[in-house]
């Protein structure tokens, strides 16, 4: 395996422990012959927790040849999209604001999906225009970015400057103040009388591996520039008691 690909699963390690599953993928990798049945039962034997299971899979795909880190996607992408999702944006640079519609009737839900999306991205030109011109300025401040807006549900990728804008956003859809926004400003009676349903509730939620995942990279850059500011104030200091 590439060492970029090793370093990407180290990075990403936390995620795999917590989320994934090694049973949903060891027999895929058995079947593209990148894992023997030895190193299965191997994993699946370890008597302590499945964070260990994971580990002790990661540190096998990492020993083996190079077509083992695609091998492996493509058994996360059948089991684990979010895991598979996390892993292809490689260095993580946003972070996905999910927003779904449970629709009654639950067949109306496609549709109402879609104009959802319509209305946010078209928002210049929409009836609710002003209301969710108020949301996106909302998911604006702190210096945070919306570099996309694509359907199935509807999301959002939002870029964060700084931790405090992405703890601002995850505390946005935790509290439900983000999901109330969205729910006032787009299901009026006009929207359910125009997709023939009785009622959509809105569930706007951050997946949190991606908020975890995101938090560690830009606690990462902070540390980076921090430590290059301090160099820079140490070399300063050093050439002005030379200077004196």
């Amino acid at each position: 395996m590439d060492k970029s690909h090793r370093d990407l699963l180290n990075m990403n390690l936390v995620a795999l422990t917590t989320d994934l599953d090694p049973c949903d993928v060891v027999v895929p990798l058995i079947e593209m012959g990148v894992l023997t049945m030895e190193e299965r039962n191997k994993i699946l034997k370890i008597p302590q927790t499945r964070n260990e299971k994971v580990v002790e899979l990661i540190s096998i795909l990492q020993s083996k040849g190079p077509t083992a880190f695609e091998a492996f996607m493509g058994a996360l992408q059948n089991t684990n999209s979010h895991l598979y999702d996390l892993l292809s944006r490689k260095q993580q640079n946003s972070v996905r604001v999910n927003i779904q519609a449970d629709a009654n009737p639950a067949e109306r839900r496609s549709p109402v999906e879609h104009d959802i999306f319509r209305m946010i991205s078209l928002r210049n030109v929409c009836l609710a225009a002003e209301a969710i011109g108020n949301i996106l300025a909302e998911l604006g401040r702190f210096g945070r970015r919306i570099l996309d807006i694509t359907e199935g549900s509807v999301v959002l990728d939002v870029e964060c400057p700084s931790v405090e804008a992405l703890d601002d956003l995850w505390e946005l859809c935790q509290s439900g103040k983000l999901a109330r926004m969205f729910q006032e400003a787009i299901v009026t009676d006009s929207f359910l009388q125009r997709h023939k349903v009785k009622s959509v509730s809105l569930c706007v939620a951050i997946h949190s591996t991606e908020y975890s995942t995101y938090r560690r990279v830009l606690l990462s850059k902070y540390m980076s520039e921090f430590k290059i500011f301090s160099t820079k104030l140490c070399l300063t200091e050093y050439r002005s008691n030379e200077i004196g």
